[in-house]
């Protein structure tokens, strides 16, 4: 099973309680201290070699894919009712987080998101 660093929600209904779980995500490689070093690039290069990998980022840099699951439990018993995988995630940052992170550090605003699997 995975880690639930996310909030849980109640169905409208009340008969459900739906618990996101998951690995969490990184810092973009972009300021990753030791990504920089280990492929000798300054953070505009890091970004774009980033970028291009995609999906298979984590496992250019021999790391597991991020994976998840959502589980539904009865309310009132916390009995299971149902559970989905969801597909693995292989980017090291979050979504939107490599992509722009070197405009806002030169902006001066918050750098990342940084959030919970479903932040």
């Amino acid at each position: 099973d995975y880690p639930c660093n996310s909030w849980p929600v109640v169905t409208p209904d009340g008969r459900s309680v739906i618990v996101p779980s998951g690995s969490f995500v990184a810092n973009p490689a972009t300021v990753t201290p030791e990504l920089l070093v280990k492929y000798r690039v300054n953070p505009w290069e890091m970004q774009s070699f980033s970028l291009a990998l995609g999906s298979k980022e984590l496992e250019t840099y021999g790391e597991d894919e991020k994976t998840a699951a959502i589980r539904a439990f009865d309310a009132r018993t916390g009995e299971p009712q149902w559970s989905t995988e969801l597909p693995p995630y292989g980017r090291l940052a979050a979504r939107g987080d490599e992509e722009g992170i070197i405009e806002r550090l030169t902006r001066g605003t918050r750098p990342e998101c940084l959030p919970a699997q479903f932040g």
